[in-house]
């Protein structure tokens, strides 16, 4: 279910009373399906206009500290992490692979 799926619905507050895992948020992106992906201190949540979840395929980014996400395009989502790098999720299938970079010099 996406949060497309509720178009009237108003989202008021959204805290760890809801769900998040933690209050201090550094980043929301809402991706092409419709789902809120919300990074704190904490760890990457998604919301999905009812609940806040994180699916079984990327539960190792709950814990984790969050410094930055974004969307690549319609299909990655960029997650930077402060201790463990970078990752990109495919926000259609939920693979994630580990970023690398190669410096240019």
């Amino acid at each position: 279910m996406s949060f497309n799926a509720f178009p009237t619905q108003q989202i008021y507050r959204l805290s760890t009373e809801e769900g998040l895992s933690q209050a201090n948020v550094n980043n929301i992106v809402q991706d092409p399906l419709g789902y809120i992906w919300v990074s704190t201190e904490q760890g990457l949540n998604r919301f999905d206009g009812l609940d806040v979840v994180l699916p079984d395929q990327i539960k190792d980014f709950l814990h984790e500290q969050i410094f930055h996400i974004n969307m690549v395009d319609d299909t990655f989502l960029f997650v930077s992490t402060s201790f463990d790098g970078s990752y990109l999720i495919n926000v259609h299938t939920l693979e994630k692979k580990k970023n690398i970079f190669r410096p240019t010099i």
